[in-house]
Order: structure tokens, then sequence, then C-alpha cells
């Protein structure tokens, strides 16, 4: 579906783990058949609540995702990063241990932030902090971090981020569908912190469309601010393109030397991108999906006349309602 909406790389969080890697190898795997480009973000969870098929404990947690990276570390189309789940859903032994893997490997460390607004209550109650400020005094802001949601963040611990060059994950179009919150977008950007959008888990979303979080946005932003200037075309293009590859530290998201030959072709023709006059905005606010023609990854075409390449669209439908049929 990812393909169909035009997006070469994703950052998967992924933590149905069971006590093992095989469930993570399926994931790549996954993405591997259809050629697309994957930074599996290996969830590190210890929460007593949360279900066993999630739980670890920090030692094994950290022996697996340092192997998962180990085994994949030449693979040019896979990246592997620790990503301890959040404040509350992992223990500070367990974020310290993912940091501490990041910090080694000199990888990405990817953590839920004050997603909703319960989590602020129970991180102060619990730690006295609010929650960036809680993992700043466990060490592990930097410029490393990719920081996911951050709905719930004052002034001070926005100063945090952009102080420390942690960078934003902004999904928000789920934080919609959740009835979360809406981020300090425009707050973050007078601050010149790095913003990348994504569109967070199908189960919190449905679509996964990145130039729908474009829209999304751009959107949210001019009605909280009461400002149809507030956040531009032009920002949230950035966001979606160019901005994942340096939240992710990966060469991708712009064409030019020494980039990944990623990139996508659109129809000019599309009746929803006339008339050109400025071609970001028309694809920020009015394109279609079927304006999308080709999706090329690593210098191959993966997406071309509707379908997907190696594995037709037919053929994973009825994989999905065999998989599905009774649920």
């Amino acid at each position: 579906e990812m393909l169909t909406y035009g997006v070469t790389t994703v950052c998967d969080f992924f933590y149905l783990h069971d006590q093992g890697n095989e469930n993570s190898r399926a994931v790549i795997r996954a993405a591997k058949d259809l050629g697309m480009r994957l930074v599996l973000a290996r969830t590190m969870f210890d929460w007593e609540v949360g279900p066993a098929k999630y739980r670890e404990s920090v030692d094994d947690s950290a022996k697996r995702c340092l192997d998962l990276m180990e085994e994949f570390n030449n693979d040019s189309m896979v990246t592997v990063c620790p990503a301890p789940h959040s404040p509350h859903a992992a223990s500070p032994e367990m974020i310290k241990a993912g940091y501490k893997i990041a910090a080694e490997t000199d990888s990405r460390f990817h953590i839920h932030i004050a997603e909703g607004q319960y989590e602020v209550q129970m991180i102060s109650e619990k730690y006295g902090f609010t929650p960036m400020r809680y993992l700043e005094d466990l060490g592990v802001c930097s410029y490393q971090m990719v920081a996911v949601h951050c709905v719930w963040l004052d002034d001070g611990e926005l100063d945090l981020m952009a102080q420390q060059k942690v960078k934003l994950a902004y999904n928000p179009a789920s934080n919609m569908f959740l009835g979360d919150g809406i981020t300090k977008i425009r707050e973050m950007l007078n601050r010149g912190i790095t913003i990348s959008l994504g569109t967070d888990g199908a189960c919190s979303n449905n679509r996964t469309s990145v130039f729908d979080e474009m829209r999304m946005a751009t959107l949210l932003q001019k009605v909280k601010h009461l400002d149809a200037t507030a956040c531009t075309a032009e920002d949230v293009f950035d966001m979606g393109t160019k901005n994942g590859g340096q939240v992710l530290g990966l060469p991708v998201g712009e064409i030019k030397p020494a980039y990944k030959a990623d990139f996508i072709i659109l129809d000019l023709q599309n009746i929803t991108l006339q008339p050109i006059q400025n071609l970001k905005k028309n694809i920020v606010y009015a394109m279609s999906p079927q304006t999308i023609q080709d999706v090329i990854i690593d210098g191959k075409v993966v997406y071309t006349q509707g379908d997907i390449v190696n594995i037709p669209l037919k053929k994973i439908v009825e994989q999905v309602r065999k998989v599905t049929h009774d649920w």
C-alpha cells in the first residue's frame, strides 16, 4: 500500500517479537520482496502490563537487537536501530540500554514521547520530570534520537530538543485519529528542529500516504494558529521528502550526487495538478494518488502502471483475505 502511495523508505516500528527475531526477519523479508528501503526500529519493551509477546528482559532485548543489526549490517536496503518503546513502556534500564547500542553503533535511537496527555502525567508522577526532561536526565537526548509524536511537550522541552538536536517523526493523521492533540510544529520550525512525516500504524490511521500527511500537517497548523501562513506547503514538502532522510541518517529524500536513486514519477497531465503554477503547492494541497505513475527505489522500478512489479497487488489482496478470513 505504501508503494502505491509513492513511499520509497519506511521506518517500521516493530514490536511483536515473541522472544526472538523471527518476526522481525519476516518484516524485513516482506520489504525486500517488494524492493522497498526499510529501517526496522526494533522495539525494546518491558512494561509489566503489556502483552507477553511484546515484553523482553533488558539483556535479551539488547542482545537480540545487536544480533539483528549485525545480521543486516552489510545490506544496503535494510537498517536496524534500537527503539525503546516510550518513557512509560520501557524502563529506565531499557531506555539506557537502547541508547548505549545507538551510541556504540552510531545508529538512530527511536522512541515515542508524549503522544498522549496520560504519559506526561504518568512520568511526572513516577519520576518527577516531564517526558523529555526525564529522557535528558537519563542522558539519552542527542542528535541520534528520533522522537515520535511529541504532542504534549512544553516550550522548555522544545528548547531542549533544539539544543540537543533531537529530531521529530510527526504523524498528524494518527494524532487526529486517536484524539491525541496537535504537535507544536510551528514552534519547532521556529527553533530549527528537523521534522519528518510518518503515517504511524494502519490501526491508528488506515492510510499510509505521506502526501496525505503533508496536507494534514499544514492544515492543522493553520487552524491551530488561526493563521493561513503558519505552516507552508514548502515546509511540509520538505518534511515528507528530504527531512525523512535527515531524520533517519540515510542519503535519501533528495536527488543529488551520492544519494540513493529513490524517487517517484508523477503524471503532470493529471487534472488534480492543473494549472501548474506552483508544483509543490499543487502536490501538497490537491494531488490525487492516481497521479503517481512510477516508483523507483535503488534505481529499480518497483511500481508502475498501477501495480507492484515483484508481487502483483491482486496476489497480495488474495493473501490478505486468506490470512484474515476468520478475524
